[in-house]
């Protein structure tokens, strides 16, 4: 079973503010578009995760289990993709250089040396 990292961050939103309205405002979403994103979360656990009253959402147990591990969840996603791409920005790159031939002999150590320098690997 997969879950949207999207419909996580939707579900610790609710559990955080402790109503539906609150959380819309918080994520600048309907309240339709986020009470169905909560039901598609429960459907995929196959749990409810909150209890529904006038008075707002409470957490159940499964709720709570979930809530208490879903920011580390987050974060380590979010901590993925940035290392992700400060990968992909630190590939290797081929860089071409050209000289004129009259000042490639004496110029061309000195600035291969100190590029090298600045740019290790």
């Amino acid at each position: 079973m997969d879950v949207d990292n999207r419909l996580l961050r939707s579900f610790l939103a609710v559990a955080q503010e402790g109503s539906l309205t609150r959380a819309t405002e918080r994520l600048f979403v309907s309240q339709p578009t986020l009470t169905k994103q909560i039901r598609q979360l429960e459907g995929r656990l196959g749990v409810p995760l909150f209890e529904r009253s006038r008075a707002g959402m409470a957490l159940t147990t499964a709720g709570r289990a979930l809530a208490a591990r879903a920011p580390g969840l987050l974060a380590e996603w979010d901590a993925t993709l940035r290392e992700t791409r400060s990968a992909a920005s630190r590939a290797e790159r081929t860089l071409r250089v050209g000289f004129l031939a009259s000042a490639a002999n004496e110029a061309t150590p000195r600035i291969v040396a100190e590029f090298t320098r600045t740019r290790p690997g």
